[in-house]
């Protein structure tokens, strides 16, 4: 028999988030499947009751073409790591000492988590299909022993591989996250949320001071965070720092909120829980807050510099960025009436990073680099420039050219 429906979220990380009340109305001793809540990620309406079996699946997904369809190769390996995962799960829910093999588990079905949803299977595909059309224009023949279909579904065979990655990356600094607000913990159709932020965004600086690892404010980092179950979620930023505790509690609805939040925009569709208005009485404030967002909405232009101690934003009205003496070199033009910010950046020999914004969106990144010129007035033109490496870098390049 060919296993076709797989799921890509499993229904074993499933189970916590499933509501086991039957509706109102229902009649005693009539047979009942609990469900979870699928609400529309979006709007954040019509909740709908689904059995974890029928959603988040999707057809041989994980099926090789080289597979017996009955046993397909990824797909089982998956089944006997959530199983695994089960006897873990259970632990953390107790908030049970875990050993490292249990730890490293857990590590595991995470990276799994990440690796498995069809948007990162896909993006890890179309990765390696550009890097052989790169090397089919540099030669026609493949590599001795290797065939170019080796590479074919790399996106499902790399599963394993990834999910090891992953979990080597969030290790170190992972910790449990106990919820003890009555917001609880939100899922969705991508479990794993995974940004790069800065210490001072949303929701490291949420976090209780005392978990905030000693890092200066330009310090920019991974941040990964999984919901486990409605009070409890796998956390890990080189931004954060547990120390030996393996379980940390929070009473902040402010970083619950946060976090939900993250889970809620990283998801492809659907967000999942145990009830249908997971946010309570936060639902009518979100809404009514996107809403005042989008009516008052004034997209900004300029840069956010970040220096080794510091950050400034500066406000532009003409700028551009641009290739300089050859493609490694960038420099950045512009004109900003944020004269006593320019003056405190001038004073930092290097910059560690600028993220270059047009009408709200971010449009460009420069790092290693430097104000090579700052303006005295409004209408005087301030240049950055960079240079891999930084400004000792192209100084002692400048010299070198010059002397050398």
């Amino acid at each position: 028999m060919q296993k076709k429906r797989q799921h890509f979220v499993p229904k074993v990380y499933l189970q916590p988030f499933i509501d086991r009340a039957p509706p109102k109305g229902f009649k005693p001793g009539q047979p009942f499947t609990p469900t979870v809540w699928v609400i529309k990620a979006g709007t954040m309406s019509l909740p709908q009751r689904k059995a974890p079996s029928s959603i988040l699946w999707g057809n041989k997904i994980c099926t090789l073409d080289s597979d017996d369809p009955a046993r397909p190769v990824v797909e089982e390996s998956l089944s006997r790591l959530e199983s695994a995962y089960r006897i873990v799960r259970d632990q953390v829910f107790r908030s049970s000492h875990l050993t490292p093999q249990q730890y490293a588990t857990m590590l595991f079905f995470i990276g799994a988590l990440h690796s498995r949803v069809p948007p990162e299977i896909q993006s890890f595909q179309n990765h390696v299909d550009n890097l052989i059309a790169i090397s089919k224009q540099i030669s026609e023949l493949p590599p001795e022993g290797m065939a170019w279909t080796d590479f074919d579904q790399s996106g499902v065979k790399a599963i394993a591989d990834r999910a090891l990655a992953y979990a080597r990356v969030i290790g170190q600094r992972g910790f449990i996250l106990v919820n003890q607000t009555e917001m609880q913990f939100i899922t969705s159709d991508s479990p794993v949320t995974h940004q790069t932020l800065h210490v001072d965004d949303v929701p490291i600086k949420c976090f209780d001071p005392c978990l905030l690892a000693r890092v200066p404010v330009s310090a920019r980092a991974f941040f990964s965070f999984v919901p486990i179950g409605p009070e409890k979620a796998f956390v890990s930023s080189l931004l954060l720092c547990a120390g030996s505790d393996l379980y940390v509690s929070s009473c902040s609805k402010e970083l619950i909120f946060a976090l939900n939040e993250c889970t809620r925009l990283s998801a492809g569709a659907v967000i999942v829980h145990n009830v249908s208005k997971p946010y309570g009485h936060f639902a009518e404030i979100l809404i009514s807050r996107e809403a005042d967002l989008a009516a008052a909405s004034n997209p900004k232009t300029g840069l956010m510099v970040y220096t080794a101690c510091a950050r400034e934003w500066i406000n532009t009205h003409q700028f551009s960025h641009k290739d300089g003496i050859h493609p490694l070199h960038g420099v950045i033009r512009f004109k900003s009436v944020s004269l006593a910010e320019l003056k405190l950046i001038a004073c930092a020999e290097e910059v560690v990073e600028v993220l270059i914004y047009k009408d709200g969106h971010l449009v460009g990144i420069m790092r290693d680099c430097w104000l090579a010129a700052t303006a005295l007035g409004n209408e005087v033109e301030s240049i950055i420039e960079n240079f891999p490496g930084g400004w000792t870098v192209w100084r002692d390049f400048d010299a070198a050219s010059k002397f050398g």
